[in-house]
């Protein structure tokens, strides 16, 4: 086991994030998770971290679906993705630690986007 530290920075759009990822503690460190593989473990966040933090058109979320292994499910299939997404704090870290866990935050965080995405009248 070992302890990955993460910092935090605004980006660009005006939104903050997690910016870096470091088995060192830094200096204004945001939070901290306990991993057995703390190189996989960054790896995949700096990957999932690449997930378009936006509501998703359906042509979007199905490019970002083939990017990152995921089945695109039918629209009228994603109306649970509106509760889940929060309910299952997919988009918190805390999900990402486990590994057999890692797919299911990817897909969950997609798919909620995707939902986002017709709530909001994204074709």
């Amino acid at each position: 086991m070992a302890t990955v530290w993460t910092t935090m920075e605004k980006t660009p759009e005006g939104r903050y994030a997690e910016s870096s990822y470091s088995t060192i503690k830094p200096e204004k460190p945001y939070r901290s998770f306990t991993v057995d593989d703390p190189e996989e473990f960054i790896a995949h966040m700096q990957r999932f971290n690449r997930i378009p933090k936006k509501a998703l058109a359906r042509d979007e979320y199905e490019k970002v679906c083939g990017e990152f292994g995921v089945n695109p499910a039918a629209d009228k299939d994603l109306k649970i993705y509106g509760t889940t997404y929060t309910a299952r704090k997919t988009n918190a870290y805390s999900m990402h630690t486990v590994p057999e866990n890692r797919q299911h935050g990817i897909a969950y965080t997609i798919h909620g986007l995707r939902f986002r995405g017709l709530q909001t009248g994204k074709a």
